[in-house]
Protein backbone atom coordinates (compact mmCIF):
# COMPACT_ATOMS: atom_id res chain seq x y z
CA UNK A 1 0.00 0.00 0.00
CA UNK A 2 0.98 3.66 -0.90
CA UNK A 3 0.41 5.36 2.75
CA UNK A 4 1.91 8.37 2.81
CA UNK A 5 5.21 7.69 4.25
CA UNK A 6 5.62 11.01 6.40
CA UNK A 7 3.26 9.40 9.18
CA UNK A 8 5.24 6.12 8.77
CA UNK A 9 9.20 6.44 8.45
CA UNK A 10 12.09 6.00 10.45
CA UNK A 11 13.96 8.60 8.41
CA UNK A 12 13.93 12.43 9.72
CA UNK A 13 10.40 13.94 8.59
CA UNK A 14 12.65 16.51 5.88
CA UNK A 15 13.09 13.56 4.55
CA UNK A 16 10.17 12.55 4.00
CA UNK A 17 7.32 13.79 1.23
CA UNK A 18 4.22 13.03 -0.15
CA UNK A 19 4.12 11.64 -3.86
CA UNK A 20 1.14 11.09 -6.37
CA UNK A 21 -0.61 8.50 -5.51
CA UNK A 22 0.46 8.12 -1.65
CA UNK A 23 -2.35 7.66 0.79
CA UNK A 24 -3.03 9.54 3.74
CA UNK A 25 -5.35 9.57 6.56
CA UNK A 26 -6.68 12.49 8.53
CA UNK A 27 -6.11 11.68 12.25
CA UNK A 28 -8.89 14.33 12.82
CA UNK A 29 -11.91 13.34 10.67
CA UNK A 30 -10.06 9.50 9.28
CA UNK A 31 -10.99 10.57 5.93
CA UNK A 32 -8.85 8.75 3.55
CA UNK A 33 -7.71 10.72 0.09
CA UNK A 34 -4.77 10.26 -2.06
CA UNK A 35 -2.13 12.87 -3.07
CA UNK A 36 -2.96 14.07 -7.16
CA UNK A 37 -0.50 15.42 -9.12
CA UNK A 38 -0.16 18.66 -8.10
CA UNK A 39 -0.21 17.20 -4.07
CA UNK A 40 -3.22 18.42 -3.29
CA UNK A 41 -5.66 16.07 -1.72
CA UNK A 42 -8.18 13.64 -3.94
CA UNK A 43 -10.71 11.62 -3.59
CA UNK A 44 -9.52 7.55 -3.62
CA UNK A 45 -10.49 5.90 -6.85
CA UNK A 46 -12.60 2.71 -6.56
CA UNK A 47 -9.07 0.58 -7.49
CA UNK A 48 -7.58 2.55 -4.56
CA UNK A 49 -10.33 1.76 -2.10
CA UNK A 50 -10.25 -2.04 -3.22
CA UNK A 51 -6.12 -1.89 -2.74
CA UNK A 52 -6.43 -0.43 1.25
CA UNK A 53 -9.86 -2.15 2.28
CA UNK A 54 -8.44 -4.58 5.40
CA UNK A 55 -5.01 -2.62 4.90
CA UNK A 56 -2.90 -3.61 8.32
CA UNK A 57 -1.50 0.66 8.42
CA UNK A 58 -4.99 1.72 7.87
CA UNK A 59 -6.65 -0.95 10.60
CA UNK A 60 -3.68 0.57 12.78
CA UNK A 61 -4.72 3.77 12.24
CA UNK A 62 -8.53 3.26 12.85
CA UNK A 63 -7.98 1.41 16.06
CA UNK A 64 -5.79 4.28 17.28
CA UNK A 65 -7.11 7.46 16.02
CA UNK A 66 -9.95 8.09 18.95
CA UNK A 67 -7.98 7.08 22.01
CA UNK A 68 -5.12 9.15 20.95
CA UNK A 69 -7.13 12.16 20.22
CA UNK A 70 -8.90 11.64 23.34
CA UNK A 71 -5.57 11.59 24.99
CA UNK A 72 -4.91 14.59 23.68
CA UNK A 73 -7.45 16.80 24.38
CA UNK A 74 -7.71 15.85 27.98
CA UNK A 75 -3.95 14.51 28.64
CA UNK A 76 -3.65 17.62 31.10
CA UNK A 77 -6.73 16.75 33.16
CA UNK A 78 -5.96 13.16 33.83
CA UNK A 79 -3.52 11.76 36.68
CA UNK A 80 -0.08 10.79 35.50
CA UNK A 81 -1.42 6.85 36.15
CA UNK A 82 -4.30 7.41 33.60
CA UNK A 83 -2.30 8.59 31.26
CA UNK A 84 0.24 5.99 31.02
CA UNK A 85 -2.09 3.62 31.29
CA UNK A 86 -3.85 5.20 28.08
CA UNK A 87 -0.65 5.30 26.27
CA UNK A 88 0.06 1.77 27.15
CA UNK A 89 -2.85 1.10 25.47
CA UNK A 90 -1.72 2.89 22.21
CA UNK A 91 1.68 1.30 22.62
CA UNK A 92 -0.15 -2.13 22.70
CA UNK A 93 -2.79 -1.79 19.58
CA UNK A 94 0.85 -0.97 17.67
CA UNK A 95 2.57 -3.76 19.33
CA UNK A 96 -0.17 -5.92 17.61
CA UNK A 97 -0.02 -4.63 14.64
CA UNK A 98 3.64 -5.29 14.26
CA UNK A 99 3.09 -8.76 15.06
CA UNK A 100 0.42 -9.70 12.66
CA UNK A 101 2.25 -8.36 10.33
CA UNK A 102 5.52 -10.06 11.32
CA UNK A 103 2.94 -12.95 11.21
CA UNK A 104 2.24 -12.86 7.83
CA UNK A 105 5.89 -12.39 5.97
Amino acid sequence: MKLDTAQFSDSDAEDVKPHEGAISVCFQCGHIHAFGPDLRFRPLTDAEIVEIAGDPEIVLIGNIRGPLRDLMSTYKTLSPEEVQRRIAFLVEQINKAERRKHAGN
